[in-house]
């Protein structure tokens, strides 16, 4: 009901207020618990302390790049979405969202989406997969990989296992909820980040990289 323009505003203003939701809230509500995963991840995974503690700071997008498009749509399907990404220039996309890419997207000869799994690919695939990986194993492990239609599916680019990583809290102090809360919206991140920046440390050009195909039997 409400003009363009207002909707647009009223539609980002309420996806920015999600953004970090639970992580600023454990750390606001439970801070032993932010900092048990906190001083984890920046002496196992090697991230500084201080980027951790600024990454749900909300800083505006044009701090990170120069060229910001916002784009008003309903979802991945949106034909909008579609149409404006048909339009670009040949180009390789972090895909950062959640849910599965659709075909009609994936399908765009000219675009290459690359996403960081949070499960070494592929035997460790689909949801969940920062528990799943360290229940079945012991270890946290994450893959970088060019998507393609299906769950996890498509050519890998880097898989790996992550440093071992034990928080030092009182688990038995928290409801299920938050500890799910935690790992998902604070840890596995931090995960993905980790692989992602062995990936740009290996691949200076992501227009020619060597992948390995997935056989999904194995899975």
């Amino acid at each position: 009901f409400l003009p363009s323009a207002l909707r647009q505003t009223y539609a980002a203003s309420i996806q920015k207020r999600k953004i970090h939701y639970w992580p600023k809230q454990i750390a606001a509500t439970y801070p032993e618990l932010y900092k048990a995963i906190a001083s984890q991840v920046a002496d196992c995974l090697d991230f500084p302390i201080q980027a951790i503690n600024e990454a749900c700071s909300l800083s505006p997008l044009s701090d990170y790049c120069d060229d910001v498009v916002p784009l008003f749509v309903t979802g991945l399907r949106d034909k909008h979405l579609h149409e404006h990404l048909s339009s670009c220039a040949p180009t390789t996309i972090l895909f950062t969202g959640g849910g599965i890419g659709p075909a009609s997207l994936l399908g765009i000869e000219k675009l290459k989406f690359i996403h960081i799994h949070p499960g070494y690919l592929p035997y460790i695939r689909g949801a969940d997969c920062v528990l799943w990986s360290a229940w079945l194993t012991g270890q946290t492990s994450a893959t970088s990989f060019y998507m393609s239609p299906g769950i996890d599916t498509g050519d890998i680019i880097k898989a790996c296992w992550l440093p071992e990583v034990r928080f030092d809290a009182n688990v038995n102090m928290y409801d299920i909820k938050t500890l799910y809360r935690a790992i998902y919206s604070f840890f596995d991140p931090w995960v993905r980040s980790y692989v992602l920046r062995e990936t740009i440390h290996e691949h200076d050009n992501f227009s020619k990289i060597s992948t390995v195909k997935q056989t999904e039997s194995e899975g």
